[in-house]
């Protein structure tokens, strides 16, 4: 519905639609199964309490991560038109439904049930859309991932030099294992005042959120690579790379900083121990806040569990400047069937993520 060439949110008991749809279309606007109501980390960018009906038709469809967008036109009362987006998940996400970069196509008539952005007009977070032909599709951020089972009868305990295999496409589930709170100090709580997250997160200039939260966000498949003095880990989220080195029993003196730091590993008989130093100043969790400096330091411990065929990984994360304690935590992988994909990352997220003043995402004006 437009008035005076601005939407506004169309009633619910005024939304028309086909009679195969309307049961989940109450579901929907009753909050009871639409995604979006559960995305929390989403709220800092758009009005995720409000829902408007948006109509057009698509001029283009953007196909990317970390964010898929739709861009459409849509007519106003006063014969003209305005151009519009909205935001997706990645595409990786959207393969694991059965999408491709032909999925939406120009001149294609959609109808979605959006969020308005906060802070760029014309742009809205997609909670469903309906097409043309009258299906539906819901938004599902995590998307099914197949796990690999008859593979794990096939797979060797060893590898030909000798040490446990836990080479291959790993992907954690969702909340496997206990994770304790980061408890910071003044230090941690001063930096943390001038974290925002809708402008900071490091997503938005495509770095990756860290060695620990990477590895289990979103149900990315991640890669393993074996070999006699080094292992590598691929992260399916964001393409973080890290190398593991096996030769090595001490971390360089002048280290230079980065997301994945310096790792050194050995085994410890069926268990795999990293050491990792070296991390650049960041955020533990983006969301909470929970910062930590660059004396962050990450022992971690991957194992094979042979009975259940799922990769077993538990770290313990310490800070002198910006954490009390040390704190400990645990997830669980299974043998992916879908392989490790490059994220590819590009951001298109714009107006939306720049803070106030600012012109790029991350800029940080002069008070």
């Amino acid at each position: 519905m437009l008035a005076g060439d601005k939407l506004i949110p169309i009633p619910r008991w005024q939304i028309r639609l086909p009679k195969y749809f309307t049961l989940y279309a109450f579901a929907m606007f009753s909050g009871q199964t639409l995604v979006a109501y559960a995305h929390h980390s989403d709220t800092p960018h758009f009005y995720m309490d409000q829902n408007v009906i948006y109509q057009g038709v698509v001029t283009d469809f953007k196909f990317v991560n970390p964010h898929t967008y739709v861009y459409f036109d849509m007519a106003t009362e006063s014969g003209g038109s305005e151009a519009w987006r909205c935001e997706l998940p990645a595409a990786i996400t959207l393969r694991r439904h059965g999408w491709t970069s032909e999925s939406l196509t120009h001149g294609q008539i959609i109808r979605i049930d959006g969020s308005p952005a906060r802070r760029e007009e014309r742009h809205c977070y997609l909670n469903a859309l309906v097409l043309d032909d009258g299906s539906v599709v819901e938004r599902e951020d995590a998307g099914p991932v197949l796990v690999a089972e008859g593979v794990a009868r096939d797979r060797p305990l060893q590898l030909d030099n000798g040490h446990p295999n836990i080479s291959g496409h790993w992907v954690a589930r969702p909340r496997s294992g206990r994770r304790e709170p980061v408890t910071q100090t003044a230090a941690a709580l001063e930096a943390a005042s001038a974290f925002e997250y809708e402008f900071d997160h490091p997503a938005l200039q495509c770095e990756s959120v860290g060695i620990i939260h990477g590895w289990p966000f979103g149900r990315f498949v991640n890669q393993i690579i074996q070999s006699d003095n080094k292992i590598t880990i691929l992260y399916g989220y964001l393409d973080l790379n890290r190398t593991i080195h096996l030769d090595v029993t001490e971390h360089p003196e002048n280290m230079t900083h980065s997301v994945a730091g310096h790792s050194i590993g050995h085994w410890e008989d069926e268990v795999l121990v990293v050491d990792t130093a070296g991390i650049s100043a960041g955020a533990v969790s983006s969301l909470r806040k929970a910062m930590h400096s660059d004396q962050y330091h990450v022992v971690e411990r991957f194992s094979y569990d042979e009975l259940n065929h799922t990769l077993i990984r538990e770290y313990t994360a310490s800070d002198s400047l910006y954490f009390e304690a040390p704190f400990s935590g645990r997830d669980v992988a299974d043998i992916s069937a879908i392989p490790y994909q490059p994220y590819d990352c590009e951001e298109l997220s714009g107006a939306n993520n720049i803070r106030p003043g600012a012109t790029t995402i991350g800029e940080r004006p002069a008070e």
